[in-house]
């Protein structure tokens, strides 16, 4: 598994440097959505560069990267496919139902609909990495026509119990917090990654069990605060501050995927950074 949020830390080294909610990054995002809804092609253009790559949705349950994108993934698609796409003039409505971010990370919930009166619609879950107001990296995480308001209640209440379960040192309900065959990935080093990376025991649950036994042997490896959650259906987004017993702090978030049990099926942690 990965731990009720800055657990990872003990298993990789912390990174240096210190971290603040980047607000720019979420005007960013907001220009983003601006220039689509008002068929802004130069503007919308001018948000990514030769280097930004865009994912489409994952085509595996383990992943959170999807191929890139036939359409829009690099910068020469994107120089032909946007003033394409948008040429029309405005139609579709795009708006940010949610969104949280920290250090140039930002993981938003959008809803797309149509008019004439832009009922219903379509939702999309999605993580942009933002660098010098330029978008390096967008990924489509997950789209639906339908939101679920009790499978988002029950992934809030998931990260609850966690949290609660972590901060009062108890193994047997952190543990229990997850399904026996949870799957965990954090982000590796390589370009463009997303929570690719698995334990190097991999997902083996008894390998998992050890681990966290010796974590919680002097009690909580770390208290935890939760300071902003997003939902998405089975989906949820945690965004963490951790301050671990030798006195680091650290930024995280993470991105669970719940069961029909209220169980952790899946744990993405896609950002760790000590301050």
């Amino acid at each position: 598994m990965k731990r009720a949020h800055a657990f990872a830390a003990f298993l990789a080294a912390s990174m240096p440097g210190a971290i603040v909610a980047q607000p720019a990054a979420e005007a960013v995002v907001r220009e983003d959505v601006r220039a689509l809804t008002e068929a802004d092609a130069p503007a919308l253009l001018a948000l990514f560069d030769e280097n930004s790559v865009i994912f489409g949705l994952p085509d595996h349950p383990d992943r959170l990267a999807g191929p890139v994108s036939a359409r829009i993934g690099t910068h020469a698609l994107r120089q032909s496919a946007f003033p394409a796409m948008l040429a029309g003039g405005p139609s579709d409505r795009m708006e940010i139902v949610d969104m949280l971010s920290v250090g140039g990370v930002v993981v938003a919930k959008f809803r797309q609909s149509s008019p004439p009166d832009f009922a219903g619609g379509t939702w999309t879950l999605m993580v942009f990495r933002v660098r010098d107001g330029i978008i390096g990296e967008m990924y489509h995480l997950a789209r639906t026509d339908r939101i679920d308001p009790t499978l988002e209640a029950r992934g809030r209440a998931a990260v609850d119990r966690l949290v609660a379960a972590n901060n009062r040192g108890d193994l047997e309900g952190f543990l229990g917090a997850s399904a026996p065959d949870l799957r965990f990935f954090r982000t590796s080093t390589a370009p463009h990654a997303l929570g690719d990376q698995p334990p190097r025991s991999g997902n083996d649950p008894a390998a998992r069990r050890a681990a966290f036994t010796r974590m919680f042997a002097e009690g909580a490896p770390a208290q935890v605060e939760v300071t902003d959650v997003l939902t998405f259906n089975d989906y949820v987004v945690s965004l963490d501050v951790a301050r671990l017993r030798d006195g680091r702090v650290l930024d995280e978030i993470s991105i669970y995927r719940v069961g029909a049990d209220g169980r952790f099926t899946h744990d993405w942690l896609i950002y760790e950074q000590a301050r």
